[in-house]
């Protein structure tokens, strides 16, 4: 989606202060209560940098944070390798947003977690925004532009462009 600048002199891809904005279509969505709010975390350090900002905004709102995590496994010719590794990734992924929302908690934001297995994550985060009832989704991306962007396929940009509720992009890139 482009937006035009103020003065209408052209495109518009940065905030006031230089910040780098990621805005989609909220046409009709008005005044939105915010009760819960999914962060879907891939497991990168950038990607939970993001945790203090939502966490503030969470208690600021007085909504409740779920962390959400798809895992897959690649399938193997061997059913009983495969399930020792598809349990163990999900076991991994339950403990790291466990630590999490113990640490979310210990600030006084209500977090819980969720881990899923699919092997599509845009449509396992849309699945998870009409099960878990968040009004709002708050996603990372890691900033990628160009033939990289198109190389590897945005989730972010899936989830915002095919969700019923509002989406926050943060780019997790490090600034200049």
């Amino acid at each position: 989606m482009k937006h035009e600048s103020q003065d209408g002199s052209g495109e518009r891809d940065a905030g006031p202060r230089g910040d780098p904005l990621a805005l989609w279509d909220l046409e009709g969505v008005g005044s939105v209560r915010v009760n819960r709010i999914l962060v879907p975390l891939d497991p990168t350090e950038r990607a939970a940098a993001v945790l203090g900002p939502v966490g503030n905004l969470a208690r600021l709102l007085g909504a409740d944070l779920v962390l959400f995590r798809a895992v897959w496994v690649d399938p193997s010719d061997n059913q009983i390798a495969y399930t020792r590794e598809t349990e163990s990734t999900r076991r991994t992924a339950e403990r790291a947003l466990e630590d999490e929302v113990r640490a979310l908690r210990s600030r006084g934001v209500r977090a819980t977690r969720r881990v899923v297995l699919d092997d599509d994550p845009a449509e396992a985060i849309l699945r998870a925004v009409d099960e878990t009832d968040a009004d709002l989704v708050v996603l990372t991306t890691p900033g990628r532009t160009g033939i990289r962007r198109w190389l590897f396929s945005s989730v972010a940009e899936r989830v915002a462009r095919k969700s019923a509720r509002p989406v926050l992009v943060v780019p997790t890139q490090k600034r200049k």
